[in-house]
C-alpha cells in the first residue's frame, strides 16, 4: 500500500508501533539527493539512535564492485539481507562495511529499538517481509541532480 504523509504521521507511526514490538524495522530509499540522510538523522535524533547504528546500504558494497554490470551488483546484498532477516533475534548489529575502494571494517553495536537501512535500493521485494515500515522519498530528478551538485560542491 502507498500513501503520502508527513514528517508527523510518520513519527507517530512509529511511536505507536514501538509501543507494541521490541523492534522496528524502517527502509528508507529515494534518488541520490532526495533527503534520505536529512529524513535518517532527523528520526534518529527523535528516536535516539546513533550515526553507527544506522544501516547505510550504500556503505556495503559487493567485493569488485568495480566490476558489476548493474546497479544491483554493487551491493553486497547477501550480507544485508543476514542482518535485514535477524534484526528481531539478536541483540546486537554486527556486519561487515565495504566502502568504494573496497576497504572492510566491522560495525559492531547495541541493535536500537528503531533500525532504519538507507540506501538508493533498500526497497527491494525480498526485503520487504522484514521491514515495518518502507519509504521512498519521491523528488523530481531535475531536484535531486541540483542538490547532488550543492553537496559536491560543499554548498549542501
Amino acid at each position: 500500500m502507498y500513501y503520502y504523509c508527513m514528517y508527523e504521521d510518520l513519527s507517530k507511526t512509529i511511536e505507536s508501533e514501538l509501543a507494541q514490538q521490541d523492534v522496528v524495522v524502517v527502509a528508507i530509499s529515494g534518488h541520490g539527493g532526495s533527503g534520505k540522510s536529512t529524513l535518517v538523522d532527523k528520526l534518529a535524533q527523535e528516536f535516539g539512535v546513533a550515526e553507527n547504528q544506522v544501516v547505510r546500504v550504500d556503505g556495503s558494497h559487493a567485493k569488485n564492485h568495480l566490476q558489476a554490470k548493474g546497479l544491483f551488483e554493487l551491493f553486497c546484498w547477501p550480507a544485508i539481507m543476514d542482518l535485514l532477516k535477524h534484526v528481531h533475534a539478536r541483540d546486537r548489529l554486527r556486519h561487515t562495511r565495504r566502502d568504494d575502494k573496497e576497504v572492510e571494517s566491522v560495525v559492531d553495536v547495541a541493535r536500537p529499538p528503531l533500525v532504519i537501512f538507507e540506501g538508493i535500493r533498500p526497497i527491494r521485494p525480498e526485503m520487504l517481509p522484514f521491514v515495518d515500515e518502507s519509504i521512498w522519498i519521491d523528488c523530481p530528478n531535475r531536484c535531486c541532480n541540483s542538490t547532488r551538485k550543492e553537496a559536491k560542491s560543499g554548498a549542501g
